[in-house]
């Protein structure tokens, strides 16, 4: 009972009121249905919108919703927690429906009725883990993330909420935004595979953390799983392919090993194109690939130029945009200038040669 009183005082604490509150927040969306999301994205129907928000709770795209709207949430009454009579069935019973209504909600995009649906809900059971996600996802997709820590922070060291794979999730991604240490973020999504195996996007989230802390090796592991499980996410495949290019730079590697990585990191990101023509970033990091990696296995080096220039071009033409590991964006211009400049040094080379 106290950590439920615990919760629901942070969720009163937390609940918005009077105006000026529709802030701009990227959009997400941490449940068991959501889809799978590539690296960029946009928005240009309402309907486009809600996918793009859903896919955001894999950790692989961003996006920016319009600006909410300003009514007032009500605030749940602290007082029914303790007065609430009858059997644990029939408080479920009470609380399902809205837990039901605010999830619907919050796949719609309509975040502010997903957040009274929660509070409704968790005005009856502050302990409701089901309830507390919705919220806590509500939250982090209107970027107020500080409140969506509070919430998932007492939700997941609730009995339910230590079972919860979903709240795991999204707890890696709230800390993911906030700047948390590395490893405290992948120990969220660590603990979302493990309460749930098949979960694909947490082992790809997983992935990308250990790829961003130079574990390359588990970072592979990670993302095969995924793939295992979901072959037809984008996603995955791409952040698989960076994960063997990246391996295949370490030293210490014989040349078999080294080319079998590269080919490998050359399958992963067609896949992905395969699955996915719009997957875009695919494009950028094929050609990049054939650009960086000589010798290329199988490739002559006029014909690994040509192929880079050909999969940037393609990424250009497609209105690619995507920032490097220091957050600056990516220059495509610069890319296609060095893979024109080597393809020209070839050719003046082969004719003094001749």
């Amino acid at each position: 009972m106290r950590r439920a009183l615990l919760l629901l005082s942070l969720v009163c604490a937390g609940c918005p009121s009077g105006a000026g509150r529709g802030a701009h927040g990227p959009g997400a969306g941490a449940g068991d249905d959501a889809d799978d999301a590539v690296t960029s994205g946009g928005d240009e129907t309402a309907k486009k919108k809600v996918d793009e928000e859903r896919e955001e709770a894999s950790g692989e795209s961003v996006v920016t919703d319009a600006p909410l709207g300003t009514k007032a949430l009500p605030a749940p009454d602290a007082s029914r927690v303790a007065d609430i009579e009858g059997s644990d069935t029939e408080r479920r019973a009470a609380v399902a429906p809205r837990v039901a209504a605010a999830r619907a909600a919050l796949d719609a995009g309509d975040l502010e009725r997903a957040i009274a649906g929660a509070l409704s809900a968790l005005s009856i059971d502050a302990g409701d883990a089901d309830a507390a996600e919705v919220l806590a996802e509500a939250y982090y997709r209107k970027g107020w993330t500080g409140k969506a820590e509070r919430i998932l922070e007492v939700a997941t060291a609730g009995a339910a909420g230590k079972r919860d794979a979903r709240l795991w999730m999204l707890r890696g991604l709230v800390l993911e935004r906030t700047g948390a240490p590395l490893p405290q973020v992948a120990a969220a999504y660590s603990r979302a595979t493990v309460l749930k195996p098949n979960y694909a996007r947490a082992w790809n989230n997983l992935g990308v953390i250990q790829l961003r802390q130079g574990q390359t090796g588990d970072a592979i592991s990670a993302l095969e799983t995924a793939t295992s499980i979901d072959a037809g996410s984008a996603s995955a495949l791409i952040n698989l392919g960076s994960a063997y290019r990246r391996h295949a730079a370490d030293g210490g590697l014989r040349h078999s090993q080294r080319d079998e990585l590269l080919r490998k990191a050359e399958r992963s990101y067609r896949a992905a194109i395969a699955v996915d023509e719009d997957a875009i970033a695919a494009y950028l990091d094929l050609g990049v690939l054939y650009l960086d990696a000589q010798p290329f296995p199988g490739l002559a080096d006029d014909a690994r130029l040509q192929a880079a220039l050909r999969y940037l071009r393609e990424y250009k033409q497609r209105g690619g945009h995507a920032n490097g590991a220091d957050g600056a964006p990516i220059d495509v211009d610069e890319y296609l200038g060095a893979a024109q400049r080597q393809l020209d040094a070839l050719g003046r080379s082969r004719k003094r040669g001749g």
